[in-house]
């Protein structure tokens, strides 16, 4: 007897996650992959556009202050886009039988270990570094976005219990 090929609810979400890992790592790497100079503008073009989202023009900062505000900017990213991942690695976890604490560890891990990667491409780029300092934003940013995910996951139990005795 031929056994029937369905396609499951659960590993339809699966296979999306698992394609906007890919996607975000594939993001991160080609970010990575900027020479400095491609990178300095990215950063230059998204620091101008956040100021003028608040009407200030780049000719109402000195110099260095844009520079320290473009510094910011980028470490923004870098936590940002280190959460967005292990967000979507904590949610994958979470469509499996893994405790808090595994799915917390495993992601925060994998999501840092991938930072590591990130930071070793980024010394073969022309003028790009490898640097401690954003392989620790990048982890704090991992571990905000699998807390993130358990912490919604908490209150969506406790939601659901509440609703269950009343």
């Amino acid at each position: 007897m031929k056994k029937k090929f369905t396609i499951s609810k659960i590993n339809v979400i699966r296979a999306i996650l698992f394609a906007l890992i890919i996607a975000v790592m594939a993001v991160i790497f080609a970010l990575s992959a900027q020479n400095s100079a491609e990178s300095s503008g990215t950063s230059g073009g998204v620091t101008e556009l956040l100021l003028s989202l608040f009407g200030i023009g780049k000719g109402n900062m000195s110099e260095a202050e844009f520079t320290k505000l473009e510094g910011f900017i980028r470490s923004a990213a870098h936590f940002s886009g280190f959460a967005v991942l292990a967000f979507f690695v904590c949610l994958l976890l979470s469509t499996y039988k893994f405790t808090g604490a595994r799915k917390l560890a495993f992601s925060v891990i994998f999501t840092s270990f991938y930072a590591i990667t990130d930071e070793v491409h980024q010394f073969f780029v022309p003028g790009r570094a490898c640097e401690l300092s954003d392989w620790l934003v990048d982890t704090a940013g991992a571990l905000t976005g699998a807390a993130a995910v358990l912490l919604i996951i908490f209150i969506k139990k406790k939601i659901k219990e509440k609703k269950s005795k009343a």
